[in-house]
């Protein structure tokens, strides 16, 4: 004699509902902010270009160089052979003195580059001027 299943076999009695539910949809919580100290404004340093010489007032050094403002004189003179720059300071010219004052108005810089005939002098104080300009 076969026996028979006892188990029911059980169908889904739960009802969907014809009507949907018209609920405004939830916002989402926002997370609380954390406070944050106040930092400074930061500041834009601006990089301020040197005054350059014009086309036609180029400083030409007599060993070919051509110089246009006071950052590339600086330079320059940290450079150039000491008989290229006898030839253009001694005791009876300064053609960098010269050339500072009647193209950039520097009149401070050509009398103090007047005061000495020294290389190294000249590029300390000519630098210095570039480093408080910039």
């Amino acid at each position: 004699m076969a026996k028979k299943s006892t188990k029911k076999s059980t169908k889904n009695t739960t009802k969907k509902s014809s009507k949907a539910t018209m609920s405004a949809p939830a916002t989402p919580k926002r997370p609380a902010r954390r406070k944050t100290p106040k930092r400074p404004a930061t500041r834009v340093v601006r990089k301020k270009t040197l005054p350059k010489a014009s086309p036609e007032s180029v400083f030409y050094v007599s060993d070919g160089k051509v110089i246009t403002d006071l950052e590339e004189l600086g330079h320059a003179l940290d450079e150039i052979a000491d008989s290229v720059f006898e030839h253009h300071v001694n005791d009876s010219k300064n053609d960098f003195a010269n050339w500072i004052e009647g193209v950039f108005k520097e009149k401070e810089l050509a009398k103090v580059l007047r005061s000495t005939t020294s290389k190294d002098r000249h590029v300390i104080e000519v630098l210095k001027v570039v480093v408080k300009k910039k």
